[in-house]
């Protein structure tokens, strides 16, 4: 009952830090692999947000690229301020914002539906200073989180034709929101605004920047990604767990099996016969064989100290019978004393 009560223990022992390992090993693993998959979707999301600022920008460059527009800004046809800057051409073109400004600065003519936050037309203003202070041919572009919505902003030099090295005849200023609802899906949730990056229980927290713009506040976004990884691997650790308990449990019992065949019968065995060789010492008792492996060698040699004993006995009792000497011994507990042969004859 002890040693397989023993085995028993080490067993649990053993298995129990069989799942430790299993634990701390794959949930590492697990929690490395869903980080690795939430750092993959935000470059999703910010190669997104990063398209749509070239797509506003390309836009904003057509605009400002376009002969009759830069026609305008030094004439100030009032035809063509009637036929294309206004709120239906602004939509059709995807802006929600439109301003133009002259070469100094100063602002010619803006359009603006009635979305556009107030910090749309001072960001652009500003653009457009730093511009005409630079006194250069290129344009900004950046992305911002104003009143709930995500907005982009581009600003581009109007020339007349694509030649960058024209002398620009006035800047060109768009906005539009950006349209977030299809980032997110069953497995991602987008988030405006930033976050502490960090791994939950149920999802991946990662926050990324949004290009900026100049003087603008660096916001960020978050994203929220569901642990997909962790998820699925949670039922083949569960699996790994009760296949190792499985097997923990067939191994005790096969091993407990082998021992009390190996050793604790035989072991039982030798205990019975040196137990009736004590109760009843007849000659010739001896221990049954045991195989050939240690514990039967240790049977063999018992076998021979008691052929040794008997040999003693015999030579004892010819030297008594010979020599006429008997024996007595008196047992103070029983109050018995065994007395020879030869002692009674005498």
């Amino acid at each position: 009952t002890k040693t397989i009560l023993t085995v028993a223990v080490v067993t649990g022992i053993l298995l129990g830090f069989l799942v430790l390992n299993l634990v701390v090993s794959l949930a590492t693993s697990y929690r490395a692999l869903d980080r690795r998959f939430a750092a993959h979707e935000s470059r999703r999301v910010e190669q997104f947000f990063q398209l749509r600022l070239d797509q506003l920008r390309r836009s904003a460059r057509d605009w400002a690229v376009w002969d009759a527009m830069a026609e305008w800004v030094r004439d100030r046809n009032p035809r063509f301020s009637k036929q294309n800057l206004d709120v239906s051409n602004l939509r059709n073109a995807g802006f929600r914002y439109l301003a133009i400004y002259d070469p100094k600065g100063g602002l010619i003519q803006a359009i603006r539906d009635s979305t556009v936050p107030a910090e749309i037309e001072q960001w652009g203003a500003r653009e457009v200073q730093a511009w005409a202070v630079r006194a250069d041919t290129t344009g900004s572009s950046g992305m911002a989180i104003l009143s709930g919505g995500i907005w982009e902003l581009a600003t581009e030099p109007i020339r007349s034709g694509s030649n960058q090295n024209e002398k620009a005849t006035g800047m060109l200023v768009v906005a539009a929101v950006v349209d977030s609802t299809n980032l997110g899906d069953g497995l991602l949730r987008f988030l405006p605004g930033g976050s502490d990056t960090g791994t939950m229980s149920h999802a991946v927290v990662h926050s990324s920047p949004f290009p900026g713009l100049h003087g603008s506040r660096n916001e960020s976004f978050t994203i929220e990604v569901q642990r997909l990884v962790w998820a699925s691997g949670r039922r083949t650790f569960f699996a790994l767990c009760l296949g190792a308990v499985v097997f923990a449990m067939a191994f005790a019992f096969v091993l407990v099996k082998f021992i009390d065949k190996v050793i604790l019968r035989r072991l039982k065995m030798l205990k019975d016969d040196l137990e009736a060789i004590r109760a009843f010492p007849t000659r010739g008792a001896r221990i049954r064989k045991l195989g050939d492996d240690e514990l039967g060698q240790v049977a063999e040699l018992v076998n021979t100290t008691f052929d040794s004993l008997e040999d003693s006995q015999r030579h004892l009792a010819d030297a008594q019978r010979i020599a006429r000497l008997g024996f007595w011994q008196l047992d103070l507990d029983t109050f018995t004393a065994p007395i020879s042969a030869e002692h009674i004859e005498t």
